[in-house]
Order: C-alpha cells, then structure tokens, then sequence
C-alpha cells in the first residue's frame, strides 16, 4: 500500500463580516502583466509548501510572511500564514511604495488572521 503525500493547498481569507476577499480583489485591480507574476508566485507557495527564498517571500512578524514580486519597479506583496492541514492563507494584497512595508499593512494581516482564526473562513484558490 503507498501513501500518497498530502500536498499543500491555497486559500483566500474571507473577510467574515463583510464577505469581501481581500486578494482576489486585489489581483483583480492590478494589469494582466502583474497578475501573471503574481499568480506564478502562489504556484510557487504552493509547490515549495510555503518554504521560498527572500527573493520571494520574507517574513514579516511571527508567523505571518509577504509573498514579495515587482513589476517595472511596482512591488505588489500578499501577506499569509501557514495553518494546520497544509493551507496557505492569502490575507491581504498591497502595493509597497517604500523600503519598509508599513505598520499598517501588517496590523491589517493581524487583524485578518484573528478574523480567520474566530471564523475559519476561506475560499479555495483555484488556477484559472
């Protein structure tokens, strides 16, 4: 009998009281050129189970990571977590304008994962 390994799997956090999904909505207000990158960075999550190189992702604060990629000299980031069950939680997507990713984008990743974390809620992502 062979036991087949459980990949990973990607999700959306979905925000509980408003319904809204945050990354989705935000891949979506970006051009096709930045969605292609960043899409292939979530395989890229994906495929190496969370475990990427600082040329793609950096960790923020304990536990919560940036998924990091640029297009013509725009940094798109999308905080996530890691969870029990092998998910990746995407939380939230933003464009960085400076060196250091602000306060408030990471207090934002900190309240979305307590919101996650209360409620559970995610929609899987799915490659179109």
């Amino acid at each position: 009998m062979t036991l087949q390994k459980q990949s990973y799997s990607v999700h959306f956090y979905r925000n509980s009281e408003t319904g809204r999904v945050p990354v989705r909505e935000y891949l979506d207000s970006l051009s096709p050129k930045e969605q292609g990158k960043l899409t292939g960075r979530i395989r890229l999550l994906r495929d190496f189970e969370g475990r990427l190189t600082t040329d793609y992702a950096r960790c923020l604060q304990e536990g919560i990571w940036e998924l990091r990629s640029d297009v013509q000299r725009r940094l798109q980031r999308i905080t996530y977590v890691i969870v029990s069950g092998k998910r990746i939680i995407l939380l939230h997507g933003f464009t960085k304008k400076g060196d250091k990713t602000p306060e408030q984008e990471i207090d934002r990743a900190i309240r979305y994962l307590q919101d996650f974390k209360a409620t559970n809620q995610s929609i899987r992502y799915e490659e179109e």
